[in-house]
């Protein structure tokens, strides 16, 4: 099963950086669902930051929504007591 995890990386164009990715725990259930999240965190933390902050330091957010494969569990099998499997 292959669900998203997204990671979102601030930059400034002025000081030519980006800030390490910060990757949220949570795992999304397909790509749509993941960017559309990923584009709302990206408003609430440039609204965070503020204009003069922004504007100062020419900020910009990008963010990638990472595929990552999750195994399906392995059944739980239970032998009955006393028995014995031959190999």
């Amino acid at each position: 099963m292959t669900k998203f995890l997204l990671s979102i990386i601030m930059c400034s164009s002025t000081l030519g950086t980006c800030l390490q990715p910060y990757t949220f725990p949570d795992a999304y259930t397909d790509i749509y669902e993941c960017m559309v999240d990923g584009y709302a965190k990206a408003l609430v933390k440039t609204q965070d930051v503020g204009r003069e902050e922004v504007n100062t330091y020419q900020m910009y957010i990008k963010f990638v929504c990472k595929p990552i494969v999750i195994p399906k569990p392995k059944p739980d099998i239970k032998q009955p007591a006393g028995k014995l499997i031959s190999l």
